[in-house]
């Protein structure tokens, strides 16, 4: 009988070769090195969990810690990735969730669900964060272009990261050591700071926001925007999920990617993509 058990670090390269042989080939074993070398929290409650047969790993699932800040107090959050169990074992995949839910009463996120789990999350009264991903193509919300005056760029993030407040510098030096990118619109005595980061799915490249300090003033420039990460990333699109841009704009396209959370004291608008797999694969 299969039982679960956190992850040894003396296991993370088995691990790793584990998830790119199994679950993902198209990610390669040290990119899978990220979700235990994460640059924040350096004192996780565990590195994830991994469901064990006669001393041969076959199920793994992944836990991403950070402790945020949500009106005023510390929250603890848990982001879920990589949860992949070997077809012959699959009727104790759910040991594995019930195990990470045991670390406490955490901000529990999913936000690459497959439909089979996100069937057994909302069993387990989790809760929709967004249905759709909207993507923008160049030239789709030209009008925004034409709101003068055009906010200032900065794209390195030490000039970037004496103008933020605490909060985002801090969310800037947590993702310095990731493949994440930092972008800083200025207008006036307003800024909006993102985090964003190209990825590739099915060999197609895209550029995803996953932070915007200012929804309203990314909305009023957006196309600049769009044009200025689809040029820096080398992808013909950029996505966001849409709770980050706070109201769809016409044209944008949505495609459907349920993403979830649990959580007793906090909501939707509380969650980000920030110190999650998007950030680190």
């Amino acid at each position: 009988m299969a039982s679960v058990r956190p992850v040894r670090e003396s296991e993370i390269d088995e691990i790793c070769a584990f998830l790119s042989t199994h679950m993902d080939p198209a990610v390669s074993r040290e990119t899978f090195r990220n979700l235990f070398t994460y640059p924040w929290m350096t004192d996780r409650p565990n590195l994830g969990f991994v469901l064990e047969h006669e001393g041969r790993i076959v199920g793994f699932l992944s836990a991403i810690y950070a402790d945020r800040e949500i009106a005023g107090r510390t929250e603890r959050f848990c982001n879920l990735s990589s949860w992949f169990v070997l077809p012959e074992f699959r009727s104790s995949s759910l040991s594995l969730l019930s195990a990470v839910h045991r670390v406490g009463d955490l901000v529990f996120t999913n936000l690459t669900a497959r439909p089979a789990v996100q069937k057994i999350s909302l069993a387990m009264r989790y809760q929709l964060l967004d249905t759709y991903k909207l993507f923008g193509f160049p030239g789709a919300q030209f009008w925004t272009l034409f709101r003068l005056p055009w906010p200032s760029l900065l794209f390195q993030p030490e000039q970037i990261a004496p103008l933020l407040e605490p909060a985002h510098r801090q969310f800037l030096q947590d993702h310095l050591h990731t493949a994440c990118r930092h972008l800083l619109l200025r207008r006036g005595d307003r800024y909006c700071y993102l985090v964003w980061k190209r990825r590739v799915k099915s060999s197609v490249p895209f550029c995803e926001i996953l932070f915007v300090s200012n929804p309203e003033l990314l909305r009023a420039h957006f196309e600049l925007v769009k044009l200025v990460i689809c040029a820096r990333g080398a992808a013909p699109a950029v996505a966001i999920d849409e709770r980050l841009l706070g109201a769809r704009l016409p044209l944008l396209y949505p495609y459907r990617r349920v993403t979830l959370f649990k959580a007793s004291r906090a909501g939707r608008m509380d969650v980000d993509n920030l110190y999650s797999e998007l950030a680190l694969l």
